[in-house]
């Protein structure tokens, strides 16, 4: 094997970094995307010299009318700061247009990020067409729409509980987030396909293990509230609720 054959094989297969660029990769309507600002942080160049060279790209008005890329500002402290967003077509050609050392160690992993993520949003949108056909599951996620409001208002009630023990205000409940991603930690669900809710992608017994979960916690925060139990720690208290939950 050579050097550079040694090297492809280093960053195609270096997971931690693939899965550290995944975390931060952004969708629109469940198709993945980057921003310039995320290729020159990752690659290591400046900002301006990357918006630069996209501009100088001889396709870049065709990129632009295709919507492969699209033009955005941002607005830091009262001043706007013009971005780009690339789609996996434009993002890749930006990509293979990166040279240096630097940017070297960071490609292979980036590319391969994005086309896992694009891989997981074709799956989504798969199982969803197939759920739908699936009469089992249409009940289930029906059912599951009732609970899944039930649990949106204990958790703001909860939140306000939080409030008070805190002694004060939240920005914005951090609750909905923490508390959702918890049920779907315990109960093993893979929740990194973005674009889709595990109600949509998942089998009619997972569904319904998920209703099952969120009605025990309902039953959790009820009763936290009630003993005037601690709000901290609520993760824990989560597993230890849903530990015998099976979504076989």
């Amino acid at each position: 094997m050579t050097k550079s054959q040694e090297t492809c094989t280093q960053f195609i297969s270096n997971k931690d970094k693939i899965e550290q660029i995944i975390k931060t990769m952004l969708f629109h309507h469940g198709e993945p995307y980057a921003t310039s600002n995320q290729i020159a942080k990752y690659f290591d160049i400046r900002h301006d010299d990357l918006l630069r060279k996209i501009r100088l790209f001889h396709s870049f008005d065709e990129l632009i009318s295709l919507r492969k890329i699209s033009e955005r500002n941002r607005i830091v402290r009262g001043k706007e700061y013009p971005y780009f967003e690339l789609d996996a077509d434009a993002f890749s050609f930006t990509c293979l247009s990166i040279t240096g050392k630097k940017a070297e160690s960071f490609k292979w992993a980036f590319i391969q990020a994005f086309k896992q993520a694009t891989s997981n949003a074709i799956s989504a949108r798969v199982a969803i067409e197939t759920n739908k056909a699936n009469t089992d599951w249409i009940a289930a996620r029906e059912q599951g729409k009732s609970t899944r409001k039930l649990l949106q208002n204990k958790i703001k009630e909860f939140c306000l509980y939080a409030e008070k023990q805190r002694g004060r205000s939240y920005s914005s409940c951090p609750y909905y987030k923490l508390i959702t991603n918890a049920i779907y930690s315990c109960l093993g669900i893979d929740i990194s396909k973005k674009g889709a809710t595990p109600r949509d992608i998942y089998s009619g017994n997972i569904v319904e293990a998920i209703e099952h979960a969120e009605l025990k916690v309902i039953e959790l925060l009820d009763d936290i509230m009630v003993s005037k139990g601690t709000r901290k720690g609520i993760q824990h208290q989560i597993a230890r609720k849903l530990k015998y939950v099976d979504v076989a």
